[in-house]
């Protein structure tokens, strides 16, 4: 097992892994600090940005199966 897969087998709710959602919302944090766009907007569009890219590389996310993509 590799130390990111160890990082990620920590869940809270309903299979939200806590070390990706901690880690986009400081790099949104970050971005919104330097480009002065709100926070609230950035990490918005990190977390569709995150989805489609588990789209692109054929990753199933709890969000596409509730949608019906995956």
């Amino acid at each position: 097992m590799s130390f990111i897969q160890k990082l990620r087998q920590y869940k809270i709710g309903n299979n939200l892994v806590l070390f990706d959602f901690i880690g986009t919302t400081i790099i949104a944090f970050i971005f919104s600090i330097y480009t002065k766009i709100p926070f609230v907007l950035v990490i918005v569009v990190f977390f569709i940005l995150g989805e489609m890219m588990h789209y692109w590389f054929q990753i199933p996310s709890n969000t596409m199966k509730y949608l019906g993509i995956y």
